[in-house]
């Protein structure tokens, strides 16, 4: 009787770019003079799979900086949500999808008591495709068979999960009120136990305020804070394979500034939002060819993917840029801030063993002018970047996925006209590829063969022929050609002739 088995083969896959356009407009109660900063950041809330599309849902947190007449500091923040999908005939309801949402573009309009935002993000998604097979299994003493160990992995369990990381600074600058706070988060590493994963990471945020001097200042506090969480989940084990990323809401951030005799304290609450899928490693022997002793077969076979590499790796990379201001701009006395970080990787491939990473940095530079009134003004100092790195596991038909964060920010001015920005940017790179694997879905008997008449037999075998190569030629079980051929080296060295003596009574 026929028996099959289950391989549910699990495996990374790119699976395209979507981008949207979403806008807010938000009401000044004060007179906005001028615009000194803006950022807009993305992330997915939800998503569902379905045969043949995928749909998610997301929101933009957007922010904007600007000061009065006065000199006074204001931020107006809001939120939109988008949504958007994806069809690919791959897709079913097991498709679990990874997302790498970037805001490419921000436009900014205002009035005097209005501002109007308009942003492009764009949405990289791949994800864990599973290849379904139902293999054959032979009980027929009849059917000869050639079989291989495939070794791949399952999805056991995906989903996300949330804490929150509570953090509190203290500084002596007076302050008045804090203005924006900003913040990214990348998982460095992991460790899995039984029935929970740990994560390591790093947090870096951005935290902008207004001085409580007499003349007001706008002043950011910036610094990077390294986490490590124990997350519990049922079913996670030691030797399973885990697929990780977070996010944070920036709408979502918590701050709060308090006072002592001597010192400000700005105490944060920092949403951090886990995505993991978890696979667990398994090995079937499959059956890839096969042949009847007693009648003509047909044989069914089938392909299917398995994930042959999954790499995970943070870069560190230094860039740096300048802007000049125009000749009939006033001279920089200094800058005095900078905030609306931002960098989007725009392409990554291999090229001659080396990884290659193009993208655009930016960052809003506040500074102030030599003019009478030591004005007030800012300016998106945009780095663009190419960064060569060679990495030995990479290869040429690798699929690669990068996303990065600004870590660091160093700005100086320059003979009053040049301002020079050194970055340090933290990646995240994944590299994942695949190969195919073969297996006997089906034998469908025909007639019977047709028997041969002369008990000697004898084979004219070709260079490089397997044991299997020659009893398939045969129609004879593999055990008799060693019994009967002692001294055969296989695979043949050469062509050989193979004498087989079929025993007539079998």
């Amino acid at each position: 009787m026929e028996q099959t088995n289950l391989i549910n083969s699990t495996y990374r896959k790119k699976l395209g770019t979507i981008q949207n356009n979403v806008s807010t407009e938000l009401q000044a109660e004060n007179n906005i003079a001028k615009i000194l900063c803006s950022k807009a950041s993305a992330v997915i809330t939800n998503y569902e799979s379905l045969n043949g599309e995928l749909k998610f849902n997301g929101l933009v947190c957007f922010c904007v900086t600007y000061t009065n007449e006065l000199g006074e500091f204001f931020t107006l923040s809001g939120s939109e949500g988008f949504s958007n999908k994806i069809e690919n005939e791959n897709i079913n309801i097991n498709f679990v999808p990874m997302f790498n949402v970037e805001t490419i573009e921000l436009k900014v309009d205002s009035t005097s008591d209005e501002v109007k935002l308009s942003s492009t993000i764009e949405t990289n998604i791949d994800g864990l495709f599973t290849d379904t097979l139902n293999y054959y299994v032979n009980t027929d003493d009849k059917i000869v068979t050639n079989s291989n160990f495939v070794n791949f992995y399952t999805l056991s369990s995906n989903g996300k999960l949330k804490f929150d990381l509570d953090e509190s600074f203290e500084t002596k600058k007076s302050i008045n009120k804090i203005l924006f706070t900003c913040a990214n988060v990348k998982i460095l590493d992991y460790s899995l136990g039984t029935d929970y994963f740990t994560v390591e990471g790093e947090v870096c945020i951005n935290i902008g305020y207004e001085t409580n001097d007499d003349v007001k200042q706008l002043c950011n506090y910036t610094k990077c804070i390294k986490f490590k969480e124990e997350l519990e989940k049922d079913g996670i084990k030691k030797d399973g394979l885990l697929m990780v990323n977070a996010f944070i809401n920036n709408c979502e951030i918590k701050a709060e500034l308090s006072q002592n005799e001597k010192d400000y304290s700005i105490s944060l609450v920092l949403p951090i939002n886990v995505n993991y899928a978890h696979l667990l490693p398994y090995t079937s022997e499959v059956i890839v060819d096969a042949y009847s002793l007693k009648n003509k077969i047909n044989l069914n076979i089938e392909s299917f993917k398995v994930m042959d590499k999954n790499l995970s790796k943070t870069l560190y990379e230094k860039i740096d840029g300048q802007f000049v201001i125009d000749d009939e701009a006033p001279r920089i006395i200094k800058t005095v801030s900078y905030c609306g970080e931002n960098v989007t990787i725009t392409n990554s491939f291999v090229d001659n063993d080396k990884l290659i990473l193009e993208g655009v940095a930016s960052v809003s530079v506040v500074y102030l002018e030599d003019d009478e009134n030591e004005t007030l003004n800012s300016v998106i100092v945009e780095v663009p970047f190419s960064i060569e790195n060679r990495i030995e596991e990479l290869n040429l038909d690798d699929e690669i996925t990068a996303c990065a964060m600004i870590k660091d920010v160093d700005v100086k001015c320059k003979k009053g006209k040049e301002i020079n920005i050194d970055l340090e940017l933290c990646i995240l790179l994944n590299a994942f590829s695949t190969f195919e694997e073969m297996a006997l879905t089906n034998i469908s008997e025909g007639e019977l063969l047709t028997p041969k008449e002369a008990c000697l037999q004898i084979y004219f075998a070709k260079k490089g022929n397997s044991l299997w190569d020659i009893s398939k030629g045969l129609q004879c079980k593999p055990e008799q050609i060693l019994e009967q051929n002692p001294n055969i080296n296989l695979p043949l060295e050469n062509d050989e002739k193979i004498v087989y003596f079929k025993n007539q009574n079998n």
